[in-house]
């Protein structure tokens, strides 16, 4: 099955134009190092995420207070992940390394907060301009599950996932754009 997908890919490679492609690749790599050094920074995704993130909020307002909580958690990882479909269905495989790396880019920002559960050191956003009560997404689904205890442990695994989904993406893009450069005739 593997060989099979990496066999389309090629194919859907043969032809396409490349030259444009470094230049995002170089962008992912510079996104990939900054987070490595700071796991708090701020990429060009971070104001699209934040959106997502508290528009789940209000999405999954619906299925009690817990997944409402988690609802945000769960819209700023839906949204990449739909976005991969998205691609692999048209197709566009180079497009896939975008969303591989708006998934790191949030899954870092997931382990931040994580992390911060215990301590609560992170400005918070309110909605509705600050009239409802505020919390910290994270303190509170751990604190209901009974697992504060294991924030430092659960940030290390999501940043672990977010390393693997960064570095795999580019190391994807890289491949594909090298696909694209052994079969130079362009179609795109």
């Amino acid at each position: 099955m593997i060989a099979e997908i990496i066999d389309r890919i090629k194919k859907w490679c043969a032809g396409k134009n490349w030259w444009w492609r470094p230049a995002m690749l170089l962008f992912f790599i510079y996104t990939g190092v900054r987070l490595l050094i700071d796991p708090a920074y701020c990429s060009i995704f971070s104001g699209a995420d934040l959106g997502v993130h508290e528009f789940g909020h209000i999405l999954f307002g619906f299925a009690g207070q817990f997944i409402a909580v988690a609802g945000g958690t769960i819209a700023q990882l839906a949204a990449p992940l739909i976005c991969a479909v998205m691609f692999w269905r048209q197709p566009d495989y180079f497009a896939l390394t975008l969303t591989g790396v708006w998934l790191a880019v949030n899954l870092y920002g997931i382990a931040v907060y994580a992390a911060d559960a215990p301590i609560l050191a992170l400005p918070l956003v309110t909605v509705g301009g600050g009239n409802g009560e505020v919390y910290h997404d994270w303190e509170y689904m751990l604190s209901t599950l009974g697992i504060l205890g294991w924030s430092s442990a659960i940030a290390f695994t999501i940043r672990l996932f977010a390393f693997i989904f960064m570095w795999g993406s580019i190391a994807a893009g890289g491949w594909m754009i090298w696909q694209m450069v052994i079969n130079k005739n362009t179609t795109d």
